[in-house]
């Protein structure tokens, strides 16, 4: 009976008992946070990859020219890969802006007195699957994958 009250008052295994009842949530969380980290790595990688286009965009003679439109392409899918992320989209896009108001056409001029602007847009897309199968990435797809982009833009005029 005097063993039986000592084992009640006993507190030793009282933190090995908390440890049992948070440790899921504190792996929960490591993963959650490795996930997300891997996500926003990416993100800022294919964020360097659009500007590493823009980079090569500068070198041409006639960087604002929409027929180089393929060649920037190419120049962006061949940096993915370089990046690790073979099978990544890209997406060129010229826009044309007149006083402030985008135009239908890239080629429109400006009436008198009016500021032109033109800007070319590098947008790069891949795939990000996370380690474990979740639920708390946003617009994911219905493999578990999440789709990630990096955008960068550059005034050509």
């Amino acid at each position: 009976m005097r063993m039986m009250r000592n084992l009640i008052a006993s507190e030793t295994g009282a933190s090995i008992i908390e440890l049992a009842l948070v440790a899921p949530f504190l792996a929960a969380l490591v993963v959650v946070v490795s996930d997300l980290s891997g996500a926003y790595s990416m993100k800022l990688r294919l964020e360097q990859v659009s500007q590493r286009t823009l980079e090569r965009l500068q070198q041409m003679s006639s960087p604002a020219d929409p027929a180089n439109q393929a060649t920037i392409a190419s120049e962006g899918a061949t940096a993915a890969t370089d990046a690790g992320y073979s099978g990544a989209s890209v997406a060129v896009t010229y826009t044309n802006y007149c006083n402030g108001a985008l135009q239908a056409n890239y080629t429109d001029t400006c009436t008198s007195g009016q500021t032109q602007m033109k800007y070319v847009n590098v947008t790069i897309g891949s795939s990000y699957t996370p380690m474990f199968s979740n639920t708390y990435f946003p617009n994911r797809n219905s493999n578990g994958s999440v789709n990630l982009t990096g955008v960068a833009g550059m005034r050509v005029q």
